[in-house]
């Protein structure tokens, strides 16, 4: 959103005007002691500054809410995504806990057997 040589509003600062914009900056121009000040766009619209035209802070509104519906959808989709690996890493380690019984047991069963009696032959005179 283009907001180049719009007026602002800070909590702190007044009234200032928009002077610079790139995708994560925006420099606004204050009156008097505060000069110019760099801001983090559009994050800066979300806390500290308010468009005075209101419709420009309409169109702002609705892309901060846009930008909140992306990263929300994002980070559902990224916990979709890590809940899915922890429950196939509990599988594969479960899977090698049932594995290390079987082969436990498996030993343990060859231990206990009997050993086998060998038939003693007898020479034949």
């Amino acid at each position: 959103m283009n907001i180049m040589n719009q007026q602002v509003s800070h909590s702190q600062f007044g009234a200032g005007t928009v002077i610079g914009q790139t995708a994560a900056i925006v420099t606004v121009k204050f009156s008097g002691e505060y000069g110019e000040k760099k801001f983090h766009y559009p994050a800066a619209f979300e806390d500290f500054l308010t468009l005075r035209d209101k419709t420009a802070q309409t169109n702002m509104d609705d892309v901060l809410r846009q930008i909140r519906e992306k990263l929300a959808e994002e980070r559902r989709v990224h916990n979709e995504e890590n809940d899915k690996h922890q429950e196939e890493l509990k599988l594969v380690q479960l899977e090698q806990r049932r594995s290390a019984m079987r082969k436990s047991a498996a030993a343990r069963k060859n231990i206990t057997k009997p050993a086998a009696k060998s038939k003693k032959q007898t020479p034949k005179t």
